[in-house]
């Protein structure tokens, strides 16, 4: 088997510190806002989802994604959630929002999602 080289570089330092400020900062704000304020909770799952999207970028920069191949594409599901939840921040801050006729905006994630667990369950070995 071929050795794939890691790349460390101060680029990769600087995504991998966004990565982890992103994930501190979505845990305050979803721990804040859980059950007060809906808009900052969209808010902090839209961070959390941009930090695992980012750090899948930083697995495959710095060639760490050869050593953990089970995480191979764990991140492609949350791009089809990233714009429901953008727009669910923007309309819950006005007065007439309703949280329960919110959820058909997830149904693409919800499908990607199903048809990428087939290429999650398959063995490593190809």
């Amino acid at each position: 088997m071929q050795d794939i080289p890691i790349t460390l570089n101060i680029i990769a330092l600087i995504i991998i510190l966004g990565v982890f400020l992103g994930f501190f900062i979505s845990l305050f704000i979803i721990k804040k806002s859980f059950r007060h304020n809906t808009s900052n909770l969209f808010m902090g799952v839209f961070i959390l989802i941009l930090s695992l999207v980012m750090f899948e970028g930083w697995l495959n920069y710095t060639g760490y994604i050869f050593k953990v191949l089970w995480v191979s594409n764990f991140a492609e599901p949350f791009n089809f959630i990233i714009a429901p939840l953008i727009y669910l921040f923007v309309i819950s801050q006005f007065k007439g929002f309703k949280k329960e006729k919110q959820w058909p905006h997830f149904i693409p994630f919800v499908l990607w999602l199903g048809y990428c667990m087939f290429f999650f369950i398959q063995s490593d070995v190809f």
